[in-house]
């Protein structure tokens, strides 16, 4: 599964070799309570503000159309990006990390639409 979530990249072996050590039932578990789980309602149920950050190349989780997001009284803002798989943390670790930071220091009430990902970043990330 790791594998094809992340890819061949050996910068990511310490992930895989940790990844091994978990209980398969565990993850299994996980895997179903995931599943299994209706995130826009539990997301109805969140007063603040919250960012969703997705991989554009995810395999295994679609990127969120719009009409999804109708009703969540604009607390929420999602962004892909564009070279990032199932963990863009890790694939572009850099635009993560400045997404983050930005979102955290939004003054509060300020429109969750200010944060993305600026052209100055994309010219310094390639």
């Amino acid at each position: 599964l790791l594998d094809w979530l992340l890819g061949k990249d050996p910068a990511l072996e310490p992930i895989n070799r940790e990844a091994a050590k978990g209980d398969p039932l565990a993850i299994e578990t996980g895997l179903r309570g995931v599943m299994e789980l209706e995130l826009r309602q539990e997301l109805k149920l969140l007063s603040a503000p919250y960012l969703l950050v997705y991989g554009e190349k995810d395999l295994m989780i679609l990127p969120p159309e719009e009409a999804w997001q109708s009703g969540l009284d604009g607390n929420v803002h999602s962004i892909g990006l564009e070279e990032s798989r199932h963990f863009p943390m890790l694939d572009e670790a850099a635009k993560f990390n400045r997404l983050l930071a930005d979102f955290l220091a939004l003054r509060s009430g300020a429109s969750l639409t200010e944060l993305g990902l600026k052209e100055e970043w994309r010219r310094r990330m390639r």
